[in-house]
């Protein structure tokens, strides 16, 4: 598998708020804000177990000025990121830390907090038929129009769905 690392020449930093066993980010960092021309910004969580691979979908989201609440690599870590967080939206990948459990967080995303979601995997192959209601899969290594592309879907329409239940 390659590895897709785009070029950049901004400071360097891990992936902001990785969570792997469920410990909760401060509330008070998760605050809606607002790009400039008025539109609301996307508050993204990213459900990835490569460091590398989260830091650059990190960059390409915060370059399109939306807002990226976290990291998760596992199925309970997601879980507590998506409570805590508010999140509008979420990339997952479906080979976690834990196993094939990128199917559980999306239909947990889904039913249980409203998140719209899309996949960026290596094996889309996994996937079923129907993508899980996904919006999008974006194969890896992939490149910074296919992020922005599934962003904009994942995007146009902001107002959380109720979840289920």
């Amino acid at each position: 598998m390659r590895l897709h690392l785009a070029l950049r020449t901004a400071l360097i930093r891990l992936p902001i708020n990785f969570h792997s066993k469920g410990s909760i980010p401060s509330p008070a960092s998760y605050s809606q804000t607002v790009d400039a021309d008025g539109g609301r910004t996307v508050r993204v969580m990213l459900v990835e177990d490569e460091p590398f691979i989260a830091l650059d979908l990190e960059t390409i989201i915060a370059a399109m000025g939306h807002d990226v609440v976290g990291v998760a690599d596992c199925l309970n870590g997601a879980l507590v990121l998506a409570e805590a967080s508010k999140a509008d939206a979420a990339f997952i990948d479906v080979n976690l830390r834990d196993g094939f459990t990128g199917l559980d967080v999306a239909c947990a995303l889904r039913d249980r907090f409203g998140i719209r979601f899309g996949f960026v995997t290596g094996n889309p192959e996994q996937l079923p038929v129907d993508r899980c209601g996904a919006l999008g899969v974006i194969e890896k290594p992939f490149t910074d129009a296919d992020i922005t592309s599934l962003l904009a879907c994942l995007s146009q329409s902001t107002d959380r769905a109720k979840p289920r239940g």
